[in-house]
C-alpha cells in the first residue's frame, strides 16, 4: 500500500512541474492559455483558449474579425478607462478593427462615479462601449438562457450612452442581449455623424427615456448630418423609437412594426419589432426632414396614423391629408374601433380583413364631416363571425377609382344616421354575403361618378339603393336579400321577388328571373260588405272610411314582404292573351265583353291586389250618461289578388290611370277580370293602417285590436293619431304578427297585464301565455291566484299596481323565487308503456308494418315503426308506402310532435298549419322552412323544446361530455344544450363515432327517436 501512495506522489509532482509558471501567478496574466473550465475568478472574458481580465484588454488582442466571449459575470472597472479619437472616454473602444463579444448568457455591470473622470474630457462617459474610427463592434448573446446582458447605473456620474458609435466609418451592430442604462445625458444608443448603427434583435430600456427638454434622451439619439443610418429590424424597446426625438434619421424596413404591449418583466410598455400588417408613406416634410415608410402592427394603427397635418421642429411644414395613405402588407384583422379626422385612403393590394369583434368607425374630435375610409386597390372585408361594423360617417367605406371592394361572410356594416355605409365612386363593390344597413331608411349602397358599380351576389341589404352621376347598380341572380324592391336596379332579365329565406319578415324581397308576361302593381283597393244590424249610423260612416270616402288612404297594409309575396305572383303569373278560358281565348272574351276589336299585343295582363273588408258585427254598450255606444265592431280583414285584362299600357297605371272593370256585356270600361279573386296565404308581421270617424275612439285615443286567429285570441294595442293635419278622421294603426283572420275593434277594452305586444283582460291568460324569460307587466290592480302547472321562468313585474292575489305552483310543479322572478319546475308522473316490456311483434298478423309495402318486419326499425303508426304519429306517403328511407321535412316533424301532443292535425289550406300553428305557439319552432328536410340537430332541438315545454326534465345531459364524436365541433351553438342532452337521455347514440349533426333525418330514424323517448 506505501508503494502505490508514494507512486501517486510522484506523478502529481511531474504533472505539477509540467504546468505553465502563470498558474500559480498571484496577479491575472493576460492573454493566458487555459484547458477547460477556467476557474480563475479574474477572467472575464476568452479569445478561443486565452484568457483576459477586461474586455478591453481582449479587445486589444483581438484579430480583425474575431470573436470574443465573455466567460462569467462581472462588474467592470470604471476606474480604467479608454479614449477614443475625439479624447473621449469609454470603458471598451473598437478601432481600425471588426470585432464581435459575445454575452454568453453573462450579466455585465457598471457603476460608474463622477470622480471617476475628473480628468475625462468633459468630466463624462462617453460610452460604455465606444465605436471609432474604422471600428466595427457587434454585440449578441449566443446563450440559450438569453439572459446575457449589459446593465449600467449611473450614480452621479454623466453618462452620454451605453454604446456609441462615434469614429469616422465606424459601425455598431446588435443581434441580441439585454441592455439597460438607468440615466442618460443623451441616449442609450448614440450615433454622432453618419456611422451606421443595425438592430437587429435584443432588449433596451432607457431609464429616463424622454425626459430632458428637448425630447432626448430616447433609446436612439442619431445626430447624423441629413441621412438615415440608425437601421432597426428588431427587437423590444421601451420607447416607440419611430415617433422620438430625431426621429427621422432612425428607420425600419416598412415590412416591421412596433407593437406596444405592457410587460410584466420590465414593469412599463415595451414596443417589441414584429411583422407589419400595413405601412404609412408619411411625406417629406422639408429637406431635413426625411420621408419614411412606417409600418404598424394592427390596420387600426395605421389609419390612426395619418393626421391631416405634419408639423415638426424645423420649418413647421403642413401639408394635405390625402397625399398619405396605407397599404396593406398582410391580411389584417380588426380589433378594436377605428378614429377618423379625416378620409383616409387604404391600397387593399388584395388582401383580406376580418372584423374580430363589432367595430365603430367614428369622426374624431375636429373631424370632417366626410371622413371615411377610402379603398384604393381589391380588398375584402369579411368576419370570423357575425360581427358589425357601424359608421359614423359620410361614407363609411368607399371603394375609390379602380378599386375593388369585396364584403364577406358574417360581416355587418351600418350606419348610424342619414348616411351611406358602403359606397363606390370610381371603383366596384360586390357585397358577397355581407349585410349592409342604413338605420335611418338613407342609402344603404351608393354608386356615383363614371364607372361606379356595385354589385349584389348574396348578403342582406336595408336601405335604399341608389345611383348617381353616372354610377351603377346592378344586382345580379342568387342577389342576396332586401327590405324593398330592387326591381327597378336589377340586370335584364331580373326582377324582385319574395324572399324564402328564414329572416324574410326583416329582408322580403330577393331577385328572381322575371316572367315573360307584363306585370304592374296596381294600387290596392277595397271591397266592403256591410253587416249594419238596425243600421246604425256609425256602422255606415266606417263602411265610408274604410272605402276611402273623404279620406286620402283609406286601408293599407304597410309590409314589404306582402308586397314581396305579390310580385313574385304576378311574376308566376302564366295568364296571356291567348289563354284559353271555357273555350274562348282571353282577348275574345275581352273584346267581346268591351265591344272593341284590340289585338293580343295591345292586351296588357295585370296581377292586382286589393284588401277585402268585410264588417260582420258590432257590439254596444251605455256609457255614464245612459247613452247608447258602440263598443266593438267586427272586421274581417284579406288580402286578396285577382287578375287583370287591361288596355291600359304599365307606364299609365303608373302615372294613375283608373283601372275600370266592365262586370257584363256591353257595359262600359276598359278592363275585365279573369277568373276568381283569391287571399293571399302569407305569415309574417304586417303593420296596418286604416281611418274611423272623429270621436270613435275614447277622449284617451285608446282602441285595442282582438285577433282571433286559429281559434285563439290576441290583443294589440292601436296607436291613434286623432285628427291628423285637421282632419275630421283619427288615424289608427297596429301591427298584426299573426296573419290575416277576424279583427275586433275593443274601444271600452280595459287590459291587466301584457306581455310584450300582447295584452290580456285577465292576469290568469298571460301566466298561461307567457314564455321563458318573459316579462308579465301588471297594468291595473288585481287580486287575482293562478296555479302554474308546466316549466317556466317569467318576470312579473307589478308596475307600481297594487297585487292581493298569489301565483302559486299547481300540482306536481315547484316553484322557486328570487324577487320578481318567478321559476317553476313541473315533474311529469312516470309513464306507463305503451305494451308490457316483454310483448314483441313477430310481424305476422296484426303487424302495423304489414299496412306499407315497403316496410320489412326484419329490419331494425320494426318495433320503432309499429309505435308510430299504431299511435297515429306517422302516416303512410302514398296508398300503401311508409318510405322508410325517405327525409324527413321541417313540417313533418312539427306535426308528428303536434300529433303526440293529442293535437289534431287535420284542416283546410296547407296540410302543416294546425301543427305549424301549434309549434310556433309551444315555441318548438319560428315557422320557417316548413318544405326544407330538416337535418339531425334540428330534429334534436325541435324534440328538446318539445320535451321543456311538456315540463320533462332536461338537465339529464348538461354534464353530458360529446366532444368524443369526431364531428362534434360541427354542431352549431344553437344546438349543442339539445344534442347534450339527447345524448345523455339515451334519445340519440350517434353513428358509430360520429352524431352527424348536418345529415337528414330519415322517417324510420325519427321514428326510433320518438320510441326511444316517447315509448319506452
Amino acid at each position: 500500500m506505501k508503494t502505490k501512495a508514494l507512486a501517486v506522489f510522484l506523478t502529481l509532482v511531474m504533472i505539477v512541474g509540467l504546468m505553465p509558471a502563470a498558474v500559480f501567478a498571484e496577479d491575472p496574466v493576460e492573454g493566458v492559455e487555459c484547458i477547460g473550465e477556467c476557474t480563475n475568478e479574474a477572467h472575464v472574458a476568452a479569445i478561443g483558449n486565452a484568457h483576459y481580465t477586461s474586455i478591453q484588454a481582449a479587445v486589444a488582442a483581438a484579430k480583425d474579425g474575431e470573436e470574443i466571449k465573455i466567460i462569467r459575470d462581472h462588474e467592470m472597472d470604471c476606474n480604467t478607462v479608454v479614449s477614443n479619437s475625439g479624447g473621449y472616454s469609454s470603458l471598451v473602444n473598437v478601432a481600425e478593427k471588426s470585432v464581435i463579444i459575445d454575452l454568453n448568457g453573462k450579466e455585465i455591470t457598471a457603476k460608474p462615479n463622477a470622480a471617476q473622470f475628473e480628468n475625462a474630457k468633459s468630466e463624462m462617459l462617453l460610452g460604455v462601449f465606444a465605436v471609432d474610427t474604422n471600428g466595427v463592434l457587434t454585440l449578441k448573446d449566443s446563450s440559450k438562457t438569453e439572459r446575457g446582458s449589459v446593465s449600467i447605473i449611473a450614480n452621479d456620474a454623466n453618462v452620454y450612452s451605453l454604446a456609441v458609435c462615434y469614429g469616422v466609418d465606424g459601425k455598431l451592430n446588435i443581434e441580441s442581449g439585454s441592455y439597460s442604462l438607468d440615466y442618460s445625458t443623451n441616449g442609450l444608443i448614440y450615433s454622432q455623424h453618419n456611422e451606421v448603427v443595425t438592430i437587429n434583435g435584443g432588449t433596451f430600456c432607457m431609464g429616463n427615456v424622454g425626459t430632458l427638454s428637448n425630447g432626448s434622451p430616447w433609446i436612439f439619439c442619431a445626430k447624423g448630418q441629413n441621412t438615415q443610418h440608425v437601421f432597426v429590424n428588431g427587437g423590444t424597446f421601451n420607447a416607440d423609437i419611430l415617433h422620438q426625438y430625431y426621429p427621422f434619421e432612425v428607420s425600419a424596413p416598412k415590412e416591421n412594426a412596433l407593437k406596444k404591449e405592457y410587460n410584466d418583466t420590465f414593469g412599463c410598455d415595451m414596443w417589441t419589432m414584429v411583422p407589419a400588417v400595413a405601412y404609412v408613406n408619411e411625406q417629406e416634410w422639408s429637406s431635413r426632414w426625411y420621408t419614411n415608410e412606417v409600418g404598424y402592427a394592427s390596420l387600426e394603427e395605421a389609419i390612426s396614423a395619418v393626421d391631416p397635418v405634419k408639423t415638426k421642429v424645423d420649418n413647421k411644414v403642413s401639408y394635405n391629408s390625402n397625399e398619405e395613405y396605407v397599404t396593406m402588407l398582410t391580411d389584417a384583422t380588426i380589433e378594436s374601433d377605428i378614429e377618423l379626422t379625416i378620409p383616409v385612403k387604404i391600397y387593399g393590394q388584395g388582401k383580406t380583413v376580418t372584423a374580430a369583434k363589432d367595430i365603430k368607425i367614428e369622426i374624431g374630435e375636429n373631424g370632417e364631416p366626410d371622413s371615411r375610409v377610402i379603398l384604393m386597390g381589391d380588398l375584402e372585408i369579411k368576419a370570423d363571425s357575425p360581427h358589425t361594423l357601424t359608421a359614423y360617417m359620410e361614407g363609411a367605406i368607399t371603394a375609390g377609382e379602380g378599386a375593388v371592394l369585396t364584403l364577406g361572410e358574417n360581416l355587418c356594416i351600418k350606419n348610424s344616421g342619414e348616411i351611406t355605409p358602403v359606397c363606390a365612386d370610381g371603383g366596384k363593390v360586390e357585397v358577397n354575403g355581407a349585410k349592409v344597413i342604413s338605420e335611418n331608411n338613407a342609402a344603404a349602397l351608393k354608386a356615383k361618378g363614371e364607372g361606379s358599380i356595385v354589385t349584389v351576389d348574396k348578403g342582406r341589404i336595408k336601405g335604399k339603393l341608389e345611383e348617381i352621376e353616372g354610377g351603377s347598380i346592378e344586382l345580379l341572380l342568387n342577389g342576396g336579400c332586401f327590405d324593398r324592391d330592387p326591381s327597378d336596379l336589377c340586370d335584364d332579365g331580373m326582377t324582385g321577388v319574395e324572399s324564402t329565406e328564414d329572416d324574410s319578415d326583416e329582408y322580403p324581397w330577393t331577385v328572381g328571373v322575371k316572367g315573360d308576361d307584363p306585370v304592374t302593381d296596381a294600387k290596392l283597393t277595397i271591397n266592403v260588405e256591410q253587416v249594419v244590424g238596425d243600421g246604425k249610423d256609425y256602422i255606415e260612416e266606417l263602411a265610408d272610411y274604410l272605402e276611402g270616402t273623404g279620406v286620402p288612404d283609406p286601408l293599407k297594409i304597410e309590409s314589404e314582404k306582402l308586397n314581396a309575396h305579390i310580385a313574385t305572383i304576378a311574376n308566376d303569373n302564366e295568364i296571356i292573351p291567348e289563354t284559353e278560358i271555357e273555350g274562348n281565348t282571353v282577348l275574345g272574351i275581352y273584346n267581346s265583353m268591351l265591344d272593341t276589336d284590340i289585338t293580343a299585343n295591345e292586351l296588357n295582363i295585370v296581377v292586382q291586389p286589393f284588401i277585402e273588408v268585410r264588417i260582420i258585427g258590432y257590439g254596444e254598450t251605455t256609457d255614464e250618461e245612459g247613452n247608447t255606444i258602440v263598443s266593438d265592431i267586427d272586421l274581417e280583414i284579406t288580402p286578396m289578388v285577382r287578375t287583370i285584362a287591361t288596355s291600359l299600357t304599365d307606364e299609365q297605371i303608373a302615372e294613375g290611370a283608373e283601372i275600370e272593370i266592365a262586370e257584363t256585356q256591353g257595359s262600359e270600361g276598359n278592363s275585365i277580370q279573369i277568373g276568381e279573386e283569391e287571399p293571399i296565404e302569407i305569415e309574417g308581421r304586417f303593420p296596418i293602417k286604416f281611418y274611423i270617424p272623429d270621436g270613435l275612439a275614447d277622449e284617451n285615443g285608446s282602441l285595442y285590436i282582438k285577433h282571433i286567429h286559429d281559434d285563439n285570441e290576441y290583443i294589440y294595442k292601436a296607436e291613434i293619431t286623432q285628427n291628423p293635419n285637421g282632419a275630421e278622421y283619427d288615424k289608427v294603426r297596429f301591427i298584426n304578427p299573426k296573419g290575416f283572420s277576424e279583427f275586433t275593434l275593443m274601444f271600452d277594452f280595459v287590459p291587466v297585464a301584457k306581455i310584450g305586444e300582447y295584452y290580456y283582460d285577465e292576469l290568469a291568460g298571460a301566466v298561461e301565455a307567457v314564455e321563458n324569460n318573459e316579462t308579465i307587466t301588471l297594468l291595473s290592480d288585481n287580486s287575482e291566484t293562478i296555479e302554474v302547472g308546466r316549466t317556466v321562468t317569467f318576470t312579473f313585474d307589478t308596475n307600481g299596481k297594487e297585487f292581493t292575489g298569489a301565483i302559486e305552483a299547481g300540482e306536481n310543479t315547484t316553484l322557486e323565487k328570487v324577487e320578481a322572478v318567478y321559476s317553476f319546475t313541473y315533474s311529469e308522473p312516470p309513464r306507463k308503456p305503451s305494451k308490457p316490456k316483454d310483448e314483441t311483434c313477430d310481424g305476422g298478423e296484426g303487424c302495423s308494418c304489414n299496412e306499407f309495402s315497403d316496410l320489412d318486419p326484419e329490419k331494425w326499425y320494426h318495433e320503432a315503426v309499429d309505435y308510430v303508426i299504431e299511435k297515429g304519429i306517422m302516416k303512410g306517403v302514398g296508398e300503401d308506402e311508409f318510405d322508410p328511407d325517405g327525409e324527413l321535412t321541417r313540417a313533418m316533424m312539427w306535426t308528428m310532435l303536434a300529433r303526440q301532443d293529442g293535437v289534431d292535425t287535420t284542416g283546410e289550406g296547407v296540410w302543416y298549419a294546425s301543427a305549424l300553428e301549434w309549434a310556433k305557439d309551444k315555441g318548438i319552432t319560428d315557422g320557417t322552412g316548413a318544405n326544407k328536410d330538416i337535418t339531425r340537430e334540428q330534429m334534436v332541438t325541435m324534440l328538446y323544446r318539445y320535451a321543456q315545454y311538456k315540463g320533462h326534465d332536461v338537465s339529464v345531459g348538461e354534464d353530458t361530455n360529446i366532444l368524443s364524436f369526431e364531428d362534434a365541433l360541427e354542431i352549431s351553438e344553437w344546438a349543442m344544450p339539445a344534442m347534450q342532452w339527447a345524448c345523455g337521455a339515451g334519445v340519440i347514440d350517434g353513428d358509430g363515432s360520429k352524431l352527424d349533426p348536418l345529415g337528414i333525418a330519415t322517417r324510420a330514424e325519427i321514428a326510433q327517436i320518438f320510441y326511444n323517448y316517447f315509448g319506452k
